[in-house]
């Protein structure tokens, strides 16, 4: 009999993760200056061939504080390459460990010939094929987010923060699904050439004024400021089918028939002020 789980998990799956950490400061009566920097990479490689996962992480934290201004800083880059089988007969990874479940025992993977068997499950033709060759579905991921505070302590109870910030994100995604020819003469496809690429990016910016301040038993605690919010977003994705052959990726040799292309831009905009006061009695009556 056929074990085409086994047949279809066939590669050991192995992780490995790195990660660097360095921190570190100095301070006086005047300037205090600090700073953790930590860089990390994990990998991840799947049971099942062509999967694949790969993150490049770096962060940065940085503050200064002197006397009563004080600056602190971020900043985070991620990188993300995940890789995984498609077909044009039975669809993405996931429709593909499906159809492995569908599979019945008693139909061969290859015959004598060493060519792949057409199962009897007709919809998915060989789904350990599918996977091996049908297709690669590829996801490249970069994201950056920085911000910067920045405080002024007017007296002890009043202090002024600014605070602004900015977080990109953007996927590039190219898909190729091959053409399959099989021994009986028939072929699955057309292959066909999918790409996309949409990104966001957001802005806020926010001033406010704290007041805190302690009168005997009484305390009282007040904010007020304001804040803004911006985001756009962007979606592009092109598709052409009938190459040439299976390595032909690049768009503008594909055939015209069947082409779609779409696209999507927004963007909208948040501009607010708000307000409170907080008071207490002994830090425990209202």
């Amino acid at each position: 009999s056929t074990d085409w789980r086994d047949a279809l998990f066939s590669q050991n799956g192995v992780t490995q993760s790195h990660n660097l950490n360095i921190s570190g400061g100095l301070s006086n009566d005047n300037i205090a200056i600090r700073n953790n920097l930590s860089m990390g990479y994990f990998q991840e490689k799947g049971n099942i061939v062509h999967t694949n996962y790969d993150r490049v992480t770096l962060r940065d934290n940085a503050g200064i504080d002197l006397g009563h201004f004080g600056i602190d800083l971020g900043l985070a880059l991620t990188y993300t390459n995940q890789k995984a089988p498609t077909s044009a007969a039975v669809g993405d990874l996931y429709a593909i460990t499906s159809a492995i479940n569908r599979q019945r025992p008693v139909d061969l993977i290859k015959d004598e010939n060493g060519d792949w068997v057409i199962t009897a499950t007709n919809d998915t033709r060989n789904p350990v094929r599918q996977a091996e060759e049908g297709g690669l579905d590829q996801k490249k991921i970069y994201n950056v987010i920085a911000n910067i505070k920045l405080h002024y302590d007017i007296t002890k109870e009043l202090v002024i923060n600014f605070t602004k910030s900015a977080n990109y994100l953007s996927t590039d995604r190219d898909q190729f699904k091959n053409t399959l020819e099989w021994s009986n003469g028939t072929t699955t496809g057309p292959n066909s050439s999918t790409k996309e690429s949409y990104s966001t990016i957001h802005y806020m910016q926010q001033l406010d004024l704290n007041f805190d301040r302690h009168y005997g038993d009484h305390h009282i605690k007040a904010i007020i400021g304001g804040q803004q919010e911006y985001e756009k977003y962007k979606y592009l994705s092109a598709y052409r089918r009938d190459f040439v052959n299976n390595s032909s990726g690049s768009l503008q040799l594909g055939s015209s028939d069947g082409q779609n292309n779409s696209s999507v831009d927004w963007d909208w905009g948040l501009v607010g002020a708000f307000a409170r006061i907080n008071y207490d009695y002994k830090s425990k009556y209202l």
